[in-house]
């Protein structure tokens, strides 16, 4: 039984975030995915034959706005103004297009392709008038590099016309999600014609919204022709949500940007996963993330998150602002809250639009459980190294319970199950100072009921509060040793081993004892929360006892140094690594 006296840190460091910048006007690679070989339509005369009469509505609608979210789109492109090829130029004088796009891209986002497969993104008629073409059936799924896309695969669309001859198009539907309406039915201004899709040349669900009237391409923008007037930058707060892990996505839609070594989506077109949660327990980790579009120079980027009483502030992030207009940006960061009631988290964008997300924290005294191969501190928050929850018979580990506002009198308890339900240990006591922050219990698994797929329970209780549980797993396979594998009560002692400089900015060097080990080493770097962000091997057979980390690219911030035996997959070393800027 071991018991500690540490105070309780309540606040992440405030380079626990990252916010990513998302330029998509500089698209030159892209091809004339909307010139047929026969037309003629050019973007930049407007005659006076050409004048149009309509005013015509956004044509795109949502089916219901998820909890946080004040739409799910912004516009990646205007029309190219510009007749020159190779240079690009859009209706307010930048570059928020590519060369010879001839409509308007509506882009869904943040969440593409979920909000595809859940429909909520639909396309309507801008004006009443007739279907004059409708294509279906066309693979609606397109992703990835534009390079990678046939710039000839048939989209799925519906065309129609107005009565003063003018043309719109809606295009990159999805597939038979088109109007059952047939060529020659009429349409009325708003009513649904396709949900959105990325069929044809596409790398992203989006809706292209065209006009033509003889001939010739307007921009509703240049000409007016919105029925509410649409300004050229329309900044905005897309959305913010809170959740129980950071959301699976895809780095490249989302605009790169996200934390390091959480999981990522395994295709371009597989739909993002949210893990929204509106519910937690003290001591549970809060994921935030928010997504903003038409970023200017003076509106300031804010996040933070406050308790609903008295409007206390628990933690915000440092404003964010940018130099030039940036089409889209996303921040993620996260909170632990100890208190129990309401909070909320809020993104802001300057005074022009706001996010602001609800959420509970159930007041618990256990803050969390955890199991660990050293002896603990008694700070929760910041003792994050990896866990390994599979571990070895005859292995020892330490069952932590963390907690927080101590009473002197209060109880713990601590229990062990094995799979079959059976109790295998436990502890308790009594707390005897209101300082104590952990109870600790070494336990040594030498019999019971081993396996991969069988799972082991750690119970523990605090007073007579609801128990928390976790789950792991004992193994009782033992791998077999070579002649040159790493001797049991063989370990690479600090004083023998170099590293450095640490801290670092940059290159980190590793010399390890030329009398120590002869076989490969695993080498990784992981952060507080446990996710490795770097790894490699050293071949000390071939390259020697000395390797140099480029360790750059790592944000400042506190990390681990992990060495294992790849054999066994023991760690054999582990130290503290400081990143500098």
């Amino acid at each position: 039984m071991k018991k500690a006296t540490f105070l309780l840190a309540m606040v992440i460091s405030t380079s626990i975030f990252a916010i990513q910048s998302h330029h998509t006007h500089k698209l030159l690679e892209k091809k004339n995915e909307y010139q047929d070989d026969g037309d003629q339509s050019r973007v930049f005369n407007s005659s006076k034959n050409n004048h149009c009469l309509l005013k015509f509505r956004i044509p795109i609608e949502l089916r219901y706005l998820p909890y946080g979210y004040n739409t799910l789109y912004f516009i990646t492109n205007y029309v190219d103004q510009d007749p020159g090829i190779n240079s690009i130029k859009d209706w307010g004088g930048g570059e928020w297009t590519y060369d010879s796009h001839r409509g308007t891209d509506f882009a869904l986002w943040p969440y593409p392709w979920l909000t595809m497969d859940m429909g909520l993104a639909f396309a309507v008629a801008a004006e009443d008038g007739i279907i004059i073409e409708k294509v279906d059936g066309n693979f609606d799924r397109n992703c990835g590099v534009l390079a990678d896309i046939d710039e000839n695969a048939p989209w799925n669309v519906v065309k129609v016309r107005h009565y003063d001859g003018t043309i719109t198009i809606y295009a990159h539907l999805e597939k038979y999600s088109l109007t059952r309406k047939a060529v020659g039915q009429t349409v009325k201004k708003g009513e649904f014609l396709g949900n959105i899709g990325s069929a044809g040349y596409s790398d992203a669900p989006h809706l292209h919204f065209e006009i033509q009237k003889n001939g010739e391409i307007l921009d509703p923008y240049l000409h007016d022709l919105w029925e509410t007037k649409q300004s050229y930058l329309n900044p905005i707060v897309i959305g913010g949500g809170v959740h129980r892990h950071y959301p699976k996505l895809n780095p490249v839609t989302v605009g790169g940007g996200i934390p390091n070594g959480v999981e990522t989506v395994d295709e371009c077109s597989d739909p993002e996963t949210i893990y929204s949660h509106y519910r937690f327990k003290s001591g549970e980790q809060i994921w935030v993330t928010s997504y903003i579009a038409n970023q200017t120079p003076e509106l300031k980027f804010e996040n933070e998150v406050r308790k609903v009483k008295n409007n206390e502030l628990l933690f915000g992030w440092d404003p964010s602002i940018v130099t030039e207009p940036l089409r889209n940006r996303n921040f993620w960061g996260y909170v632990w809250a100890t208190d129990g009631g309401w909070y909320y988290y809020e993104a802001k964008l300057g005074d022009t639009s706001i996010s602001k997300t609800y959420f509970y924290v159930e007041y618990r005294k256990i803050l969390g459980l955890k199991i660990l191969d050293f002896d603990p501190n008694g700070d929760f928050f910041h003792n994050t190294t990896t866990e390994n929850r599979d571990f070895k018979e005859g292995e020892e580990r330490t069952f932590v319970t963390y907690f927080h506002d101590a009473n002197v009198g209060d109880q713990i308890q601590g229990e062990i199950y094995s799979p079959d339900g059976t109790l295998y240990r436990e502890w308790g006591g009594t707390i005897e100072n209101k300082e104590w922050t952990f109870w600790s219990e070494k336990v040594t698994f030498d019999n019971g009921d081993f396996g991969p797929n069988k799972y082991w329970v750690f119970k523990s209780q605090y007073n007579e509060d609801e128990p928390e549980y976790t789950f792991f797993t004992v193994s009782n396979d033992i791998t077999n040793k070579s002649d040159n594998s790493l001797d049991e009560d063989q370990t690479l002692e600090k004083e023998k081993l170099i590293i450095s400089p640490n801290p670092v900015k940059d290159i980190v060097h590793i010399k390890i004892p030329d009398n120590f080990y002869k076989n490969d080493l695993e080498i990784s770097i992981h952060d507080l929360r446990g996710r490795k962000v770097y790894n490699t091997h050293l071949k000390t057979k071939e390259e020697g006892n000395n390797t140099m980390l480029d360790l750059s690219f790592l944000n400042e911030n506190l990390y681990f140094l992990l060495i294992k035996d790849p054999n066994s997959g023991g760690i054999v070393f582990k130290e503290k690594l400081v990143k500098l800027k």
